[in-house]
């Protein structure tokens, strides 16, 4: 993965997966994809919930701060409903020499 931040993928799964764990009940998986200039990171976990971006509040703790954080480093972001909970996928783009 020539170019790629690897701070900003583990950045990125640790981001996905710990939201996984507090937001849905059962256990969870995780997708790497390496193909051209992209890393693709998809986790699915149980929760039928597409999540949201929202205003962070850090008063309450409530969260909201992830989505924000992975929009600097992402070069996409989709998430996608289905029968057996959701899929998130972050798209991250490696520099070109």
């Amino acid at each position: 993965m020539p170019g790629l931040l690897p701070h900003d993928a583990l950045l990125t799964v640790s981001e996905l997966v710990s939201n996984a764990v507090r937001h849905a009940p059962g256990p969870c998986t995780v997708d790497l994809l390496f193909s051209g200039h992209r890393l693709v990171i998809a986790v699915t976990d149980t929760s039928p919930q597409v999540p949201v971006r929202r205003d962070p509040d850090p008063a309450t703790g409530a969260g909201g701060f992830g989505i924000h954080l992975l929009g600097h480093v992402a070069a996409d972001i989709t998430a996608r409903a289905h029968r057996q909970g959701r899929t998130v996928i972050v798209s991250l783009a490696t520099p070109r020499p």
